[in-house]
């Protein structure tokens, strides 16, 4: 069994560079600020990017993909009351939403660098745990449950955004055709 700092040795440089780009992104976030819309979709599209990954991995991947969606559906009710509760607003401009300072990135994008990371170890160290019947299918686990609670959220904050959107141009007086005031 390897020393925790032989591990960090063996560490390829580009995890570490991860690691600062999640970290710099987190904090980031802690503040109040107004991003363009499509960017709350950056980090549902990184977890589905990862999930035939993850999915691959498996020992069986028709099991792998079957735990992948039911953990992703479980987990997207959390996410549809996470996203429920953040007090976005509309943005200045258009397609801007206004979002709260929150340590949610942060926190997010250490859960997954922590799963893979611990992950990528154990099954290096011991690579009979990626085909065991049981450890084999715990990264299609994972990554289904925060892919379903990150699609959730930001899928939630959108449509918010969508119907406060709709609502605003519902409420404006339609324009006079003819030019008059």
């Amino acid at each position: 069994m390897p020393s925790p700092l032989q591990i960090v040795i063996h560490t390829p440089l580009w995890v570490f560079a991860i690691l600062a780009a999640l970290i710099w992104l987190g904090v980031r976030s802690l503040k109040p600020r107004e991003v363009p819309l499509w960017s709350i979709f950056v980090l549902p599209l990184i977890s589905l990017g990862f999930a035939p990954a993850r999915i691959g991995a498996t020992p069986d991947v028709t099991t792998g993909l079957i735990v992948f969606l039911v953990a992703a559906s479980v987990f997207a009710g959390a996410g549809f009351v996470a996203g429920s509760r953040v007090r976005a607003k509309l943005g200045q401009q258009n397609l801007l939403i206004g979002l709260p300072g929150s340590p949610f990135t942060l926190v997010y994008g250490l859960s997954i660098f922590a799963a893979n990371y611990v992950l990528g170890v154990t099954f290096a160290i011991d690579r009979g745990l990626a085909t065991d019947a049981f450890w084999g299918f715990v990264p299609a686990l994972i990554g289904g449950a925060l892919a379903g609670f990150v699609v959730a959220r930001q899928g939630m904050l959108a449509g918010r955004d969508f119907q406060a959107r709709h609502l605003v141009v519902a409420s404006q007086p339609p324009p006079n055709l003819d030019g008059s005031s």
